[in-house]
């Protein structure tokens, strides 16, 4: 236990560095493209990567997730996941190529013909990827994912800057996934040991395709249902309510990315060598959605509350209009890390039809939800989804580990309840920040200055409470630190060392 550990401890910090690296240089690309090309722009190519994405979950989801959960994978179960992998991504670019003209038709817009035919060539790449990540995933080599990132995302960030500035216009996100894409095999053939051979065996597809299935269902489900109101809102409305919609993602989702997808990379592979211990498995979800709801909540309340500087300052005044949408964002992103870390303990304990069951069940109620608001307005539908289907989602999720693992929906919210109680004590003295200095004009010093006053203020209280209330979470962070920067700067670590001391306490 104390090696597995020690191999989480390890890969968070890889992790958190390939997450910081990759939505770093996102965030920064997105901030410049927003100032290069039109919310419309944004909007037409929105409009397609929702085919895309849902095409790539059925080639790259579930089949990995099998490698990584089976405990004897052997080199002929990874050879037949990556030609069958080939051969789905053939399948469905054949069919993403015959759709487009109807896809450009569907919505008056001929350049999405070939941009689609253009953009489902990604399809390749992850296929080929698919079997080295899940190499990685299982062996825990997060460093090695961290060299894959790196290089992919210099590679887009140049290629999308440089086209968008030479005047391609929705054009330059386009080629920018390609190339990404097309970047990160060559990353992973130079960085993964792993080859593939002339080998391939229907039994060992199958014993994959029995557990994988079901997860690759699962993600196909949850994509459709996620994006499906995306091609609605770019049918009813405008593409360009569909982009205000979807840039409102973009900060919420850099924020949330470095924290919480860096535990829920590190848990799946974890949580398999567990799967045997359901009382191993109870502590090991508690200590991750504290650590998570840690960072995650205080980020998603300051952003929600700072929203509109923050796209002022990054953005623009034309990206204004996603403000109200990215803080029901908000809302929605602080509850994913309990979603995540609930559906990835029931995925290492290798109940996919569970996994399936749920996820059906959260869609029926969601498509409900789609008929019975979407037609009221754009914000009030994306408020239902925020503030109804979240938390029913939450529910249905945590139900079923209350009987696998004793841990239960209420259990969970009374773990993360101190966190919330902290949460809104910053809240308020960030929101009396903001009215002392609501009479100072509008400029980008006078929002620079206001961001980083509450900025400051906001990390300080809210360390300092938790610290005071001795929050468990923030003692693992403080041991952490104290470890890594032992030998770099003693001053520090003696100090986190002395804060871990008192929150173990």
């Amino acid at each position: 236990m104390a090696g597995l550990k020690d191999k989480v401890v390890k890969g968070a910090v890889w992790i958190i560095m390939q997450r910081f690296v990759a939505q770093g240089v996102a965030f920064v690309v997105t901030m410049v493209l927003a100032r290069l090309l039109t919310p419309g722009d944004y909007g037409t190519v929105a409009l397609l990567t929702i085919f895309t994405t849902v095409a790539n979950s059925l080639v790259t989801s579930g089949m990995g997730m099998a490698l990584v959960q089976k405990k004897q994978a052997t080199d002929i179960d990874f050879n037949s996941l990556f030609y069958a992998s080939l051969f789905m991504a053939s399948i469905l670019y054949v069919v993403l190529f015959i759709i487009a003209p109807f896809v450009a038709d569907f919505y008056g817009i001929q350049d999405l013909k070939l941009m689609l035919r253009v953009l489902a060539i990604s399809l390749f790449f992850n296929a080929m990827n698919s079997v080295q990540s899940a190499e990685l995933s299982r062996k825990m080599a997060f460093h090695l994912s961290f060299k894959v990132s790196l290089v992919t995302c210099i590679v887009s960030a140049f290629a999308g800057i440089i086209l968008a500035a030479m005047g391609f216009g929705p054009w330059a996100i386009v080629w920018s996934n390609v190339l990404t894409g097309l970047s990160s095999v060559v990353a992973n053939w130079l960085i993964v040991a792993w080859r593939p051979r002339l080998m391939f065996s229907f039994n060992s597809l199958k014993s994959l395709f029995d557990f994988g299935w079901r997860v690759t269902a699962v993600g196909l489900i949850h994509l459709t249902y996620t994006n499906i109101y995306g091609l609605i809102i770019g049918k009813i409305y405008s593409k360009e309510d569909l982009s205000f919609v979807n840039k409102s993602h973009s900060l919420p989702s850099f924020a949330m990315g470095v924290v919480s997808s860096t535990i829920c990379t590190v848990s799946f592979p974890a949580l398999s060598q567990l799967q045997d211990s359901p009382e191993k498995i109870r502590e090991a979800m508690r200590r991750m959605i504290q650590c998570t709801s840690f960072w995650v909540f205080p980020l998603m309340a300051g952003l929600a509350i700072c929203a509109d500087d923050i796209v002022y300052m990054l953005f623009g005044t034309q990206w204004l209009p996603c403000v109200p949408y990215m803080r029901l964002a908000c809302f929605s992103f602080a509850l994913q890390p309990l979603h995540d870390i609930n559906l990835q303990a029931i995925a290492a304990m290798g109940k996919s039809s569970v996994f399936l069951n749920l996820q059906l069940l959260k869609t029926g109620f969601g498509c409900l939800m789609l008929l019975l608001f979407l037609r009221r307005g754009v914000w009030e539908f994306m408020a239902v989804l925020a503030f109804v289907s979240g938390p029913v989602s939450l529910l249905i999720n945590t139900w079923h580990n209350r009987r696998f693992v004793q841990y239960s929906c209420l259990q969970q919210i009374r773990d993360v309840l101190p966190i919330v109680s902290i949460c809104m004590a910053m809240a308020s003295v960030l929101v009396g920040i903001a009215l002392l200095m609501r009479g100072v004009p509008t400029t980008i010093l006078s929002v620079v200055t206001k961001l980083v006053v509450q900025g400051v203020v906001g990390v300080v209280l809210y360390i300092e409470i938790a610290a005071f209330f001795r929050v468990s979470a923030l003692g693992e962070y403080a041991h952490v630190a104290a470890h890594a920067m032992h030998r770099v700067c003693p001053m520090a670590a003696s100090f986190a060392s002395r804060l871990a001391d008192r929150c173990s306490h």
